[in-house]
């Protein structure tokens, strides 16, 4: 039930009180619970649709795949230019740049760790050994130790 006023306290007033009977409508609680409409931002069609084909469980995490490709990128052309003789500056940069996106490949692992990004096991079993070899330590094995112990009383 949405109540509006102008004033905030006439409107926590004429707001039903939950406890009144003891018990709390689920559906009530869930529409409190939603932002106002204007803070929702609609999601574009295309972004649904290779969420779906890819079967990622939210749209969010096509930012995520395009990182880990783009640090793929950068590994693969630090890779192929290691024996050219590049300005020190340009080398500086370089360097400097695939450790940065290798920090966000870290902050990646984290999160998978915590939250599967696809529906699908075979493609989040995947998706662990592409980043491993983006992290450079094995994602599974931190999952046990990093979620019991760290987050122990998180979750």
């Amino acid at each position: 039930m949405a109540v509006t006023s102008a004033n905030p306290q006439e409107a926590e007033q004429r707001k039903p009180s939950k406890e009144s009977n003891g018990e709390v409508d689920a559906q009530e609680e869930l529409d409190e619970e939603k932002p106002p409409r204007e803070l929702v931002a609609d999601v574009p069609a295309w972004r649904r649709a290779v969420a779906k084909a890819l079967c990622l469980r939210h749209h969010e995490d096509i930012r995520t795949c395009c990182i880990v490709g783009f640090t793929w990128v950068l590994f693969g052309g630090r890779w192929h230019f290691r024996h050219a003789e590049l300005p020190l500056v340009l080398n500086i940069i370089s360097w400097w740049t695939v450790a940065i996106w290798s920090w966000f490949c870290a902050t990646i692992v984290h999160n998978c760790v915590h939250v599967a990004q696809f529906e699908k096991t075979w493609q989040n079993q995947a998706w662990q050994l592409i980043l491993t070899l983006s992290y450079g330590f094995p994602v599974s094995t931190l999952v046990p130790g990093h979620n019991l112990s760290h987050h122990k009383h998180t979750q």
